[in-house]
């Protein structure tokens, strides 16, 4: 064992009997010396050990808590950058939004992830961006309800116009029709068989009866008659009009198929008139299918009162003529007046309803009458 005993620092520890001291000893090590007492002899022990030794546990410990330092700084960092993360997520998420709807897309909807502040604010404005949505559809039905009023203005004005006019042509032009009407009919009944002069005068009174028709539809249009109302079932008078056209319908090869509801409401009707309507939609159907095709006439009840569709397997309207198909003279046949759905139009709006036409695709047109009220 070392011999500390000549050592300053020893002496001065052994004189104070207490505490503890360092020092480098022979070999220049540094050294810790501590003296303990012996309790009730006077007696004392110097206890002595290298400081790399007595200072292993506290190395140990610092290295422990360093360690422990820097695996608390990570948790804080990473906690840190979550904790920022959930944060600012939200706020870029209606950051985005707030881009999104000002382009107009109203359907964005921001996705709540907390029941925070931010989870009520992003609620908040997903039911500002739904109201949005729902003010704008209104808007735009509004739109299309001002196009559609402004649209049967001008078809107002121009039938006015042309009623006018209509008017007058008739009462200038039907009268010198029937005086000629009449000559050629007497002079045809003068005329026998083999005479070369009966085909001429044959020729003037079918064109004399198919102009004193043009003008008797221009009278029609220009001054239609009040309708005669009466309770009436659809059923029996779209019945009534097919049987009128079964026989162009089957000699042209076109089938027909009724598909009438029952127990339809009865509506006030002018039996004429709507036939009038319903026999003009099915001569415009047999003649667009004069190769063949399939001819369907439904009814059914709506919300209102009663619609009639009326559908053909034909090559549809051309979407340029659609928005003319019922202004008066607006035709595509070589021999048409464009007359008879502007008539029809007109007819079916003075019993209060309306009278429509859109293309089903790939399956010809379809004209649908929606005619309002009626009681079961």
């Amino acid at each position: 064992m070392e011999n500390i005993s000549f050592q300053p620092p020893v002496h001065e520890l052994l004189r104070k009997q207490e505490g503890a001291l360092e020092f480098t000893n022979q070999e220049g090590l540094q050294v810790l010396a501590a003296f303990a007492p012996i309790q009730e002899t006077g007696w004392g022990v110097v206890v002595s050990q290298s400081m790399s030794e007595s200072y292993s546990y506290v190395d140990q410990i610092v290295r422990v808590l360093e360690w422990t330092s820097v695996v608390c700084l990570s948790c804080a960092l990473i906690f840190g950058v979550l904790l920022t993360w959930r944060l600012l997520s939200p706020v870029a998420s209606l950051t985005e939004g707030v881009r999104r709807v000002s382009k107009g897309e109203l359907d964005f909807q921001i996705p709540v992830l907390s029941r925070d502040e931010i989870g009520d604010l992003a609620g908040t404005f997903n039911e500002m961006t739904g109201e949005l949505r729902r003010k704008k559809e209104e808007t735009d039905l509004s739109y299309r309800r001002v196009l559609e009023a402004q649209k049967q203005l001008t078809q107002s004005e121009k039938m006015a116009a042309v009623g006018q006019m209509a008017a007058g042509l008739a009462h200038e032009i039907y009268n010198p029709l029937n005086v000629i009407s009449g000559f050629g009919e007497l002079l045809l009944g003068k005329t026998s068989q083999g005479d070369p002069r009966r085909p001429p005068l044959e020729d003037i009174v079918r064109e004399t009866a198919r102009c004193q028709k043009l003008v008797g539809n221009l009278l029609d249009f220009a001054k239609p008659k009040e309708p005669q109302k009466t309770p009436s079932e659809i059923n029996p008078l779209i019945q009534e009009t097919l049987a009128l056209i079964l026989t162009l319908a089957k000699s042209n090869g076109i089938e027909v198929e009724p598909i009438l509801s029952p127990d339809l409401p009865v509506l006030p009707l002018d039996r004429d008139q709507m036939k009038q309507v319903l026999l003009n939609l099915l001569l415009n159907a047999c003649q667009e299918m004069s190769h063949g095709g399939r001819l369907t006439v439904e009814s059914r009840r709506t919300a209102d009162g009663v619609e009639v569709l009326v559908q053909d397997t034909g090559r549809g309207v051309p979407p340029e003529h659609m928005a003319s198909l019922f202004t008066p003279f607006f035709t595509t046949k070589a021999d048409g007046t464009g007359l008879g759905l502007a008539l029809s139009h007109a007819l079916v709006k003075n019993h209060g309803g309306v009278l429509r036409a859109e293309n089903r695709p790939g399956q010809g047109a379809q004209f649908t009458i929606a005619l309002p009220g009626g009681r079961p």
